[in-house]
Order: structure tokens, then sequence, then C-alpha cells
């Protein structure tokens, strides 16, 4: 039971698009930066998906008018408004349109990690269920036969109304609104514990809001080569090509393809990888 016992990623290749700077960090510090969720473009999306979960409990109840599931509803409603999981978005829909949203108007960076490596890895630094790599839905149906999952696990007595909640909270995170469809994002995102599985919070500035976030190193993985290659914007500066490659040498990732926006169209039409170009 739980995300990542069902859930498949069958794309062998996701793309982070990001800014330079942000390219440079994760370059220079071999790490992802997963920033927490409630200060993000659309904070609303949990408390969104919260609600259809509840929904769902009522629905449940309505049929056996089973206590449990109005001590389950109430817990779950509690925990909403507290729980504030870390998120770092990648697609397998690289356009101009992606660009243009997070990768300073398509001036920015296309990161291409090794998507198998993911799920090898969360497998590996997941012992406690803290670190999750899913596919976003963006109608919250998708994702109710997880939620009535994890209830029918609560209501058999198989597994504890805390379980249940926290369970529920992180199917929470899989949803974003239709608007939003046309991203296919994927999503690793961090539930912090106790356990301080990736260390301390660490804290940046934005839009004058300051936001944390936690690291997701590189040793994480099963591989010293997470990184297929780079993918310049469409509005890259072609000055700073040369750039990019020294500064990959310089950091030990030489072994790192950069290909302009129209090469990695071309190069993956002769590969056939699956991605959205236009």
């Amino acid at each position: 039971m739980g995300l990542n016992s069902n859930i498949k990623i069958i794309n062998s290749t996701t793309c982070h698009c990001c800014s330079l700077n942000v390219f440079k960090s994760i370059i220079k510090n071999k790490s992802i930066r997963l920033c927490d969720m409630r200060n993000s473009n659309d904070p609303m999306e949990v408390i969104a998906a919260g609600k259809y979960i509840i929904n769902l409990i009522d629905d449940e109840y309505k049929k056996t008018n089973n206590k449990k599931y109005l001590l389950l509803k109430e817990t779950f409603k509690e925990c909403i408004p507290e729980f504030n999981p870390y998120v770092a978005s990648f697609t397998n829909m690289v356009n101009k349109t992606i660009f243009k949203r997070y990768a300073e108007d398509g001036q920015g960076i296309g990161i291409n990690f090794h998507s198998s490596y993911f799920g090898i890895g969360i497998y590996i630094v997941n012992d406690h269920k803290e670190i999750y790599y899913v596919p976003v839905v963006y109608d919250p149906y998708d994702s109710s036969h997880y939620a009535l999952e994890v209830i029918n696990y609560y209501i058999k007595e198989q597994i504890t109304i805390e379980e249940a909640t926290l369970e529920l909270l992180k199917i929470s995170c899989m949803y974003k609104t239709k608007e939003w469809k046309d991203e296919k994002e994927i999503r690793i995102f961090y539930v912090p514990s106790e356990k301080k599985l990736l260390g301390e919070k660490h804290f940046f500035e934005k839009g004058n809001k300051e936001r944390s976030y936690y690291n997701l190193e590189f040793n994480k993985f099963e591989t010293e080569k997470i990184i297929e290659n780079i993918i310049l914007g469409p509005n890259f500066q072609k000055d700073k090509v040369q750039c990019i490659k020294e500064f990959l040498k310089k950091n030990k990732f030489e072994y790192v393809n950069v290909y302009s926006y129209e090469e990695a169209y071309r190069e993956s039409l002769k590969k056939k990888i699956i991605l959205g170009f236009s």
C-alpha cells in the first residue's frame, strides 16, 4: 500500500526547466532544490485536492453510516492547513510554453534527468516513506482509487488513523487544476519529519518573499551520471553557450551534451523520444 507501490513512470528522461542562476546552483551544488508548496505558483492546490478527498470520505460514509469515516474526515481536515510538502517539478512535455513559464521567458535552461534513476533512488532513500516521484493528475477523480485504497485500509484496521491521514495528505500532492494539463508535470515531493532525511531547511528570497527549501543531493541516487543532457531555451543567448559547456566541465559534468532548442528537437525525432516539442 502507498504511492510508490502503485505508480509507474514510463519515460526514461524528464526535464526540469529553470533560470540560468538556478541551473548553476543545481550543477554546482549537485542537488535538486525542493521548495515549499505553500509558497508555489498555486498554493491552493493541496487544499483543493483535500476538499475532493473529504467528499470521497463523505460518499463512503453515506453507504454504511460507519462513524469511523467521520473520525477520519475530521482528522484529515484538521491536518490540511499545517501540511506543507516540498516539491520539485519536471515534465516530459518540453516546448516553448514550458520554457516561457519556467525558464526566464525562454532564456533559461532545461536539465534532462534520467528518471529511471529517480525511481531507483527514491526507493532506496525512502525507507521512511518521505520522498516520492509521481505524475501529477489534473482531475482529482484520477487519483481517487489511491485515496479509496487508503480509506479502506483504515476502515479494515490495517493502518492507523494517523497513517491513513498522512497517506491522504500525500495523495493531495499529486493534484493540479486542469488549466495546467498541457504541462504533463511530474513531481518529486518530500514530507519532512523528525528523521530529517534531507538534513536542515534552507531559505532564499523570491519576489520580496522568503521561501524555504531542502536539497535533494545527487549522491542519494544510484548513479554518478544522473543528467542525460542540457537543452538551452529557444531564446537562450548564443554567446553564453561556450560558458555553459565550460561550467559543466569545471563541475565534473563534461559528459553531458548541450543542445540548442532546435538541436534537441531534431535529436528527439532521431531517437524517437516522446517529448512534445513545438
